[in-house]
């Protein structure tokens, strides 16, 4: 396999994981779960809590959302912050 092939078919990956980087919802979803599409449970959930849609990332934006929740700074943080109060 050439090497352009495989960064095709990482980044084809990589498009196609999702993470959550929300706060954990009880029975629904996990911080940092990953997913290939959006499960029910958790788009139910977004349509009460629309920010909910926003912590929901390519896997490519795993690192640095991660950074800043966990560095507690950052827009993603705000958008956290507010999920977090919500549920």
């Amino acid at each position: 396999m050439t090497k352009a092939k495989r960064a095709t078919e990482t980044l084809m990956l990589e498009a196609t994981i999702l993470v959550y980087c929300g706060p954990t919802i009880p029975h629904i979803c996990s911080r940092f779960s990953m997913f290939s599409t959006i499960p029910d449970a958790l788009e139910e959930k977004a349509k009460e809590i629309p920010l909910i849609r926003n912590l929901i990332l390519p896997i490519g934006n795993f690192c640095a959302a991660r950074q800043q929740i966990e560095g507690k700074t950052g827009p993603l943080f705000t958008t956290y912050q507010q999920v977090q109060k919500a549920i």
